[in-house]
C-alpha cells in the first residue's frame, strides 16, 4: 500500500502538477479510525482522478505539438519542392541566357561582317569606274575570220578575282546577199594575243533575205554585248571577228554572204570590270 501511494506521488511530481493529497499518518500500534482510512482512500482516489486529468491534458498538448510538427514538416517539404522548382527554373534561365548570349555574339559577328562588306562596297563604289575602249572610223570588207577586223582590238586588265568583264561592241554591219548570214564574234586572248580564252556568249548572227532571190544590201547599226566570267586577274586582249560561214541550229547552211563592217560609222569597242551581282 505504501509503495502504491509513493508511486502515484512520484508520477504526479514528474508531470509537474500539484497533486498532493492530504493523508492521515498511522504509526505502529496506533488505533486506526475507519473514517481516517476511508478519508485516505478518498484522497488517493481524488489524486488519481486529478492525475488522470493531468495526463489527459498532457496527451492533448502532445497531440497538438505532433500536429504542429506534421504541419511544419509539410511546410518544409513544400519549401523544398519550391526550392527544387526554382533551381530548375534558374537552370533553364541560365541555359536560355547562354543561348541568347551565343545568338547575340553571332548577330554581332554578322553585323560586323555586313558592316565590313558595306564599307568595302562603299570604297569600291567610290572608286572611279575603269572602262577600256577604242573607237574610230575604219571600214572592213573581209568575209572570213582568219584575222580580226581592222582596228577592233582592245587591251584590257582585270584587277579583282570576284568580278567579270562586260564587253560591248557597236558598229554598222551589212549582209550583202539574197539569203545569207554573217556571224560576228568577240574573242578574248591572253595579254600576248596568242591564246584564246573561252567566252561562249560573245557571238551574234546578222541575217538577211529578200524572199524573191534579189540581192539585199542593208547596213544596220548593231550592238553586241556579253559577259566573260571566271577570268583570272591579269591583262587580256579583245578582238572582233566576222565570218560568212554559218549553219543554223536546224542544219540550214546560210554561208556565202558578202559581209561589210563600219560603213560611214564610228565604231565603239569597250570593256568594263563588273561585279557578279550586276551580272545576276
Amino acid at each position: 500500500m505504501k509503495k502504491t501511494v509513493l508511486g502515484i506521488l512520484a508520477t504526479a511530481t514528474l508531470l509537474g502538477n500539484n497533486v498532493n493529497p492530504e493523508l492521515t499518518t498511522f504509526r505502529a500500534g496506533d488505533r486506526v479510525n475507519v473514517g481516517d482510512v476511508n478519508g485516505n482512500f478518498e484522497s488517493l482516489k481524488q489524486g488519481i482522478l486529478d492525475l488522470q486529468e493531468v495526463v489527459k491534458a498532457q496527451a492533448t498538448q502532445i497531440s497538438g505539438l505532433q500536429t504542429t510538427v506534421t504541419s511544419q514538416e509539410s511546410k518544409i517539404t513544400t519549401l523544398q519542392s519550391e526550392k527544387e522548382a526554382l533551381s530548375t527554373e534558374v537552370s533553364t534561365l541560365e541555359t536560355s541566357n547562354s543561348t541568347l548570349s551565343t545568338k547575340v555574339t553571332n548577330q554581332a559577328t554578322q553585323i560586323s561582317t555586313l558592316e565590313t562588306e558595306n564599307q568595302n562596297l562603299k570604297t569600291e563604289l567610290s572608286e572611279p569606274r575603269k572602262i577600256f575602249y577604242t573607237t574610230g572610223y575604219q571600214e572592213d570588207g573581209r568575209d572570213d575570220d582568219k584575222e580580226s577586223l581592222d582596228s577592233r582590238v582592245l587591251n584590257i586588265s582585270k584587277d579583282k578575282s570576284d568580278t567579270a568583264i562586260r564587253i560591248t561592241y557597236t558598229d554598222t554591219l551589212r549582209v550583202y546577199t539574197s539569203s545569207g548570214a554573217c556571224q560576228y564574234e568577240l574573242r578574248v586572248f591572253d595579254q600576248y594575243g596568242s591564246q584564246q580564252v573561252q567566252c561562249n556568249n560573245l557571238k551574234f548572227v546578222l541575217f538577211d533575205s529578200s524572199g524573191d532571190g534579189s540581192i539585199q544590201n542593208h547596213h544596220r547599226t548593231s550592238t553586241l554585248s556579253g559577259v566573260c566570267e571566271k577570268l583570272p586577274v591579269g591583262d587580256y586582249i579583245v578582238k572582233a571577228y566576222v565570218t560568212n560561214e554559218f549553219t543554223d541550229l536546224g542544219g540550214t547552211d546560210y554561208s556565202g554572204a558578202n559581209c561589210f563592217t563600219g560603213w560611214n560609222t564610228q565604231f565603239l569597242l569597250q570593256a568594263e570590270e563588273i561585279y557578279k551581282a550586276e551580272v545576276e
